[in-house]
């Protein structure tokens, strides 16, 4: 019952992976909805009057087969449908006209042949073509027993004379029927009747032989072969429509003979049935055509009354859902593919249509069926599958190793020959290059160039061995520049030289030391030699052999993914469409590695052997580059090991614990493939590490492996000390393990480094002294130490009974420096009080002289490690930081770090001479602000005032420091550079030059900024020098006035030394540094051309000669200038009253009348003005009337009235 139940099983399997290639009648609603508009389509147009002849167009597998058998399904109760396919029939390549004709012939009988033969002869009996039909054999029994009869009848008619019976004479009532004759006569009449039936059917009929089964007609009259097959039996199609219920006749594949002449006599046809009387129905024509047939849009429209567009249902845009749909439906996995495939495999076939997916998709479940035990990837099976159906003759002549795939896929080394040839000349160069470095016997530049410095100079006549000590110094100006100078104090004694200069030609004098190298080539090789640059180059050397060999077991996909070929040189990008396809997809099966060397094992059949079919999958996946489990069961394993070649095994698809415990048994026997293995386990690659890190953890017996790999790699304690993912306890049990392995532990440690050893130490001592690890070193350790030179990273306090050895570590310092280590070595033996504030001083105070010896021999390690990591602000003793700011073992870029973190302030700088470190301390404000410290570093720095002196300067803590002291008067340069230095900030400057006593009669300060001129006016630091006055005047505008302000009475004194314009006296006029009294005193030295000129000076003056009624003996136009330039009348007239004596009467006049209006009239015949009644008026009047210039004048209540002369 099992069996029959497993029978069925897989029988319905069978069914479910089986897939049509036919045309698909679509029963699914969900399906049916996508062409539902095309259904509606032809059955409205199948059922409109006019519409006879309908073309369904799309490209070829674009599904007008489906829409057509599926409308014919839907619509069968209907209509009657008459299909007629052309897809067997063969094309004629050659486009002659008679054979252009003659392919029109042959269509015309194809068609006419498959009307006539879709249905039984009896529907139309009258057709004049006869086919072969088939007689039961009943029919033919009777039919032979008639003719039997027939020809018996007929001999005994003869024989017996039964003519006279049929002669109407001898017919007589009385005589008794000879009924025997009757019957004899009617037998044989009626056969031959029917003879001679068949005869004139016969002569009917005579122009047809006969219709062949391949649809050939034979004509007996060789007219016809000339004439029209559709025409010369017009009569037969009419009457097939005639006497069939066929009222729709679909043709298909018509297009593929490029013939639009048999599209237009079917047209003809069809519109002969539809206007025929003797045919009631309509019949339509269907065509299915490609889209592309009629290039003329005209002719299109010509043949059809309807055309139908198919959108196809496969294209490479939606393949990729058609694709996932089929491997749901076949029951497979979702997964087979990856989505990745799937879209590559699709898209790079341009034509695929839904015929081609589903035959690549229905092989590939075959092959899948057949070959898939031995497990090759599903992908790589589609592929070369798909690439079966794409270009299946290529395909074929893989099997007797040909073809265009065949070749690309087993010429390797051809596409690597180049890149590993270039890799070839990298490794000779670079193996020159060490030869080179090698025979370089300098072991330092300077001896190189004293060879080139004695070749230069021994052109000269007389040289001395201190000339080249001296020259080394400038050797490359020299070298550069051709010239040795002799002008310079620091070369040689002029009076032994005829001349100056020597020059020469460099290039000359290498070729006479060396004429294969340059100087710079072989500066560049000691150089390269003293860095261990042969180390670097022998590695890369090494790194290029291994590039090298892994590049020749690169796979396909490997070797054009990293561009060492182009692949347009093997691969091209055909122009013709079909190699285009082909290649394009080719291009990507190989990139993708979806077809690689293997393929063989995918479209061969496996019989087992030496191996299983198991040992079998493992081998391809082997070859086919794809991972299996380290622990993969392998049934058969020697002969797996044989099978597969030695290039394998360098692969780490090899790796198998099965190979690897046979290898290790029979390593003598495969010792090549042995060594490979281990030597491949020792690459430190990702997946060697694993496959090394699950051996061990899951083999019990790791000695003979262990062995193994230290013997073949150095680096194996390194790779289980730092790149393992052992837990500490499990690398130190290894370790033990490794120890047992080896007799020599001293060579152990020579092999495999001591380094590592010692690194293994320092990360953890307690492993060496702690009881419970049962350490083999246990009683060697101290030895262990010495030997290994270590230092430790954590010093950890022991149990008791393991103090000897923490002892040794903290007096033989094999320790290594940093805070912990330090901090704990203070508590046992020390202090640490503030250890962390004042670190080093607290250090340099402990009793314990092991750490201050180990500290000071080491101070840049200390200071480094320690000291600049310290999280706190250092507060060192100043002597202690002066200590460290001295030390030689020390870099200056150390020192710097460690002015950064100590707070502690330098109180004398002259204490310090290295000159960055002076820097450093006051850029980091570390120096305590005295103008004895700022002297110390202006002096350091040549008497110039650099951008930390000047940053140090303008902060606010130094100069309000500064400025409370007064600077050394020896200080004169500092002073005079301060002054003139504008990078000071003003506020600092402002505060600082409080410090200064002196007054300065030519500082060089127009490039300061204004505020600094106006604190240095402020200060009187300029006195009144010409020098001061006019860098002032040019350089800034009106401060000069300010300084004639600080000592006005030295700038009278001296006032002709001074130049001044117009602008300059009316500064003075209105400046309110300057007193009424100083002004006047001024006055009389002002010009008086700058009074009649300016009038704003004459109107200044004018203001203060009437506040003080100062009189100064000026001109008649001076004063005119002064009353005229005075705005008030009132005013006009205290000037005018006090220069009276000064004027004559006709001056007087004038002077009046440009008083005003009024003033006028005084000195008009018979006029009476009137004025205000003020003391001014009234002297004014009484002066001109004593002058007799008017003739009274009287007081009139508040006025004064005056009458003039009347002449």
């Amino acid at each position: 019952m099992k069996s029959l139940l497993n029978l069925f099983k897989h029988k319905e399997n069978k069914e479910k992976l089986s897939i049509s290639l036919a045309p698909k009648v679509i029963t699914e609603e969900s399906e049916k909805e996508k062409i539902k508009p095309y259904l509606d389509a032809l059955i409205k147009a199948v059922n409109t009057k006019d519409i006879n002849n309908i073309a369904i167009t799309g490209s070829y597998g674009s599904g007008k087969s489906t829409i057509l058998k599926t409308f014919q399904k839907e619509y069968k109760s209907c209509f009657r449908f008459l299909n007629v396919s052309l897809a067997s029939f063969n094309k004629i390549n050659d486009e002659s006209n008679e054979d252009s004709e003659k392919l029109e012939r042959l269509l015309e009988i194809s068609i006419l042949q498959q009307i006539i033969y879709s249905v039984n002869p009896d529907k139309i009996p009258d057709s004049h073509f006869k086919r072969i039909q088939n007689i039961p054999l009943g029919r033919k029994v009777i039919i032979a027993l008639s003719i039997t009869l027939w020809f018996l009848c007929l001999l005994l008619f003869w024989q017996n004379n039964y003519i006279e019976i049929v002669n109407p004479k001898n017919w007589s009532i009385d005589k008794n029927p000879d009924w025997e004759g009757i019957i004899i006569s009617v037998i044989s009449f009626f056969g031959i009747s029917i003879i001679f039936y068949k005869i004139i059917e016969l002569f009917r009929n005579s122009k047809i032989s006969r219709v062949s089964i391949q649809g050939e007609i034979e004509l007996n009259n060789k007219e016809i072969e000339d004439k029209s097959i559709f025409n010369q039996y017009l009569d037969e199609i009419i009457y097939f429509f005639q006497k069939t219920e066929h009222n729709i006749l679909i043709i298909e594949d018509l297009d593929r003979f490029e013939n639009t002449n048999i599209f237009t006599k079917l047209r003809e046809i069809n519109i002969l049935l539809n206007n025929s009387n003797l045919i009631k129905k309509k019949v339509s024509f269907i065509y299915a055509i490609s889209d592309d047939f009629f290039t003329d849009k005209r002719e299109r429209v010509k043949f059809f009354e309807y055309i139908i567009p198919i959108i196809p249902f496969v294209n490479y845009y939606n393949a990729e859902e058609q694709l996932k749909k089929l491997i749901e439906e076949s029951g497979l996995e979702k997964n087979i593919f990856s989505d990745d495939f799937i879209s590559d495999i699709t898209l790079f076939i341009d034509d695929i249509d839904m015929r081609l997916l589903v035959n690549i998709f229905q092989e590939f479940l075959v092959y899948k069926e057949i070959v898939g035990k031995i497990n090759p990837t599903n992908e790589q099976l589609f592929a070369i599958i798909t690439y079966k159906n794409i270009a299946p003759e290529d395909f074929n002549k893989l099997g007797s190793k040909q073809g265009f795939l065949f070749s690309l896929l087993n010429d390797k080394d051809k596409y690597t020959k180049e890149f590993i040839e270039k890799i070839d000349e990298k490794i000779s160069e670079k193996e020159k290059n060490v030869e080179r470095i090698n025979n370089q016997y300098f072991e330092n530049i300077e001896d190189l160039k004293k060879v080139y410095l004695f070749h230069i100079f021994k052109e000269i006549r007389s040289f001395e061995g201190s000339d080249i000590q001296i020259a080394l110094k400038n050797f490359d100006s020299i070298i550069r520049d051709g010239i040795v100078k002799y002008n310079d104090d620091s070369y040689y004694n002029s009076s032994r030289r005829e001349s100056d200069d020597y020059s020469f030609n460099f290039s000359e004098i290498e070729k006479q030391v060396n004429s294969n190298l340059s100087y710079e080539e072989r500066k560049e090789l000691i150089q390269n030699k003293q860095n261990d640059e042969v180390e670097r180059i022998k590695d890369e050397i090494k790194r290029l052999q291994q590039q090298k060999k892994a590049i020749k077991n690169w796979s396909l996909k490997e070797i054009f993914k990293e561009d060492v070929v182009d692949i347009n040189d093997y691969i091209p990008l055909r122009t013709e469409q079909e190699g285009s396809i082909v290649n394009r997809l080719l291009r990507n099966l190989i990139t993708q590695g979806y077809i690689n060397e293997n393929y063989i094992d995918y479209i061969s059949l496996f019989h087992e052997g030496t191996i299983s079919q198991k040992d079998k999958a493992f081998e391809v996946k082997v070859k086919s580059r794809e991972m299996s489990e380290f622990n993969y069961k392998l049934e058969k394993v020697e002969g797996v090991v044989k099978k597969i070649g030695e290039k394998y095994f360098e692969r780490k698809e090899i790796f198998n614990f099965d190979i690897l415990d046979f290898l290790l048994v029979n390593q003598s026997i495969y010792n090549s493939k042995y060594k490979l293995f281990i030597k491949l386990l020792c690459n430190e690659n990702e997946t060697s590490l694993r496959f090394i890190n699950e051996y061990i953890a899951q083999r019990e017996d790791k000695k003979n492996f262990l062995t193994a790999l230290l013997k073949e790699w150095p680096e194996f304690c390194e790779y289980i000390f730092e790149k393992s993912n052992y837990s500490m306890n499990e690398k130190y049990g290894l370790f033990e393990q490794i120890l047992l392995c080896v007799e020599d532990i001293k060579e152990f440690l020579q092999i495999q480094g001591k380094d590592l050893i010692k690194k293994m130490v320092e990360n953890d001592v307690m492993y060496l002294y702690k009881p419970e690890n049962n350490n083999p070193f246990e009683s060697q350790a101290e030895d262990l130490l010495e030997l290994l030179e270590v230092k430790i990273k954590k010093i950890e306090k022991p149990e008791d009974g393991y103090k000897y050895l923490y002892g040794t570590i903290c007096f033989k310092n094999y320790y290594k420096i940093t805070e912990a280590n330090i901090s704990l070595i203070l508590k046992e033996f020390g202090r640490v009080e503030n250890f962390k504030e004042v670190n080093y001083t607290v250090i340099s105070k402990s009793t314990h002289k092991p750490l201050k010896d180990y500290i000071n021999s080491n101070i840049q390690e200390y200071i480094k490690e320690v000291y600049l990591k310290l999280p706190d602000v250092q507060q060192e003793d100043e002597y202690k930081f002066k200590e460290l700011l001295k030390n030689k073992n020390l870099d200056e870029e150390i020192k710097v770090q460690i002015i950064e973190k100590v707070e502690t302030s330098i109180s004398e700088l002259k204490d310090l001479k290295s000159l960055p470190i002076k820097k450093a301390l006051l850029e980091n404000k570390k120096v305590l602000p005295t103008w004895e410290n700022i002297e110390d570093y202006y002096k350091s720095c040549q008497n110039s005032l650099k951008e930390e002196l000047i940053n140090f300067l303008s902060n606010n803590d130094v100069y309000s420091a500064l400025s409370d002291k007064k600077i050394n008067t020896s200080y004169k340069d500092l002073e005079s550079d301060i002054l003139v230095c504008n990078d000071i900030s003003d506020e600092a400057y402002h505060k600082i030059i409080k410090s200064f006593e002196g007054v300065y009669e030519s500082l060089d300060f127009k490039d300061l900024s204004e505020n600094k001129v106006d604190y240095l006016l402020e200060a009187h630091k300029f006195s009144m020098s010409k020098n001061n006055y006019d860098t002032l005047r040019k350089s800034f505008p009106n401060k000069h006035i300010v300084l004639v302000e600080n000592y006005f009475d030295s700038f009278l004194e001296d006032i002709d030394n001074f130049e001044l314009d117009e602008e300059d006296v009316l500064l003075i006029l209105n400046s309110e540094g300057i007193s009424i009294e100083q002004k006047l005193i001024y006055i009389p030295t002002i010009e008086e051309e700058f009074i009649l000129r300016d009038d704003t000076i004459s109107k200044k003056i004018a203001e203060l000669i009437i506040s003080k009624s100062h009189k100064f003996d000026f001109s008649y136009d001076v004063i005119e200038s002064l009353c005229k330039n005075t705005a008030k009348e009132e005013d006009k007239i205290k000037l005018i009253i006090l220069y009276n004596k000064d004027i004559d009467n006709e001056e007087m006049k004038e002077l009046v009348g440009g008083i005003g209006q009024e003033y006028e009239k005084l000195f008009l015949p018979k006029k009476r003005p009137c004025f205000q009644d003020t003391e001014d008026n009234e002297a004014l009047l009484k002066f001109l009337y004593d002058r007799k210039l008017i003739k009274k004048y009287k007081k009139e209540k508040n006025k004064i009235r005056v009458l003039a002369f009347y002449q």
